[in-house]
Protein backbone atom coordinates (compact mmCIF):
# COMPACT_ATOMS: atom_id res chain seq x y z
CA UNK A 1 0.00 0.00 0.00
CA UNK A 2 1.34 3.40 -0.94
CA UNK A 3 1.38 5.77 2.04
CA UNK A 4 1.74 9.04 0.17
CA UNK A 5 -0.95 11.67 0.58
CA UNK A 6 -0.80 12.67 -3.08
CA UNK A 7 -2.04 9.39 -4.53
CA UNK A 8 -5.36 8.60 -2.93
CA UNK A 9 -7.55 6.23 -4.88
CA UNK A 10 -10.68 5.80 -2.80
CA UNK A 11 -12.13 2.72 -4.46
CA UNK A 12 -8.88 0.76 -4.65
CA UNK A 13 -7.74 1.46 -1.10
CA UNK A 14 -11.08 0.97 0.68
CA UNK A 15 -10.62 -2.79 1.15
CA UNK A 16 -7.02 -2.36 2.31
CA UNK A 17 -8.04 0.28 4.83
CA UNK A 18 -10.85 -1.93 6.15
CA UNK A 19 -8.27 -4.58 7.02
CA UNK A 20 -6.97 -2.22 9.73
CA UNK A 21 -10.38 -2.04 11.42
CA UNK A 22 -12.03 -4.35 13.94
CA UNK A 23 -15.53 -5.74 13.30
CA UNK A 24 -17.00 -2.74 15.14
CA UNK A 25 -15.08 -0.26 12.92
CA UNK A 26 -12.50 0.71 15.53
CA UNK A 27 -8.90 1.11 14.44
CA UNK A 28 -6.55 -1.70 15.45
CA UNK A 29 -3.52 -0.79 17.54
CA UNK A 30 -0.10 -0.18 16.06
CA UNK A 31 1.27 -3.28 17.74
CA UNK A 32 -1.30 -5.51 16.05
CA UNK A 33 -0.93 -4.01 12.60
CA UNK A 34 2.85 -3.62 12.65
CA UNK A 35 2.73 -0.11 11.20
CA UNK A 36 5.16 2.68 11.91
CA UNK A 37 3.93 5.87 13.57
CA UNK A 38 3.68 7.93 10.37
CA UNK A 39 1.89 5.11 8.55
CA UNK A 40 -0.53 4.70 11.45
CA UNK A 41 -1.31 8.43 11.45
CA UNK A 42 -1.89 8.32 7.69
CA UNK A 43 -4.27 5.36 8.01
CA UNK A 44 -6.21 7.05 10.82
CA UNK A 45 -6.58 10.25 8.77
CA UNK A 46 -7.67 8.22 5.75
CA UNK A 47 -10.28 6.39 7.82
CA UNK A 48 -11.63 9.73 9.07
CA UNK A 49 -11.91 10.95 5.47
CA UNK A 50 -13.70 7.75 4.41
CA UNK A 51 -16.15 8.09 7.30
CA UNK A 52 -16.94 11.68 6.34
CA UNK A 53 -17.45 10.63 2.70
CA UNK A 54 -19.72 7.80 3.82
CA UNK A 55 -17.56 4.95 2.53
CA UNK A 56 -17.10 3.48 6.03
CA UNK A 57 -19.81 3.64 8.66
CA UNK A 58 -19.08 5.29 12.00
CA UNK A 59 -20.39 2.36 14.04
CA UNK A 60 -21.37 -1.19 13.35
CA UNK A 61 -25.07 -1.78 12.76
CA UNK A 62 -25.14 -4.99 14.81
CA UNK A 63 -26.54 -4.76 18.31
CA UNK A 64 -24.93 -6.96 20.92
CA UNK A 65 -27.37 -7.80 23.71
CA UNK A 66 -26.05 -9.69 26.71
Amino acid sequence: MNFSLKSVSYLQNIQKVKSYLYYNNKLKSRQLTGLKRTQYKFISKLIKQYRILGLISFTNKKLWIF
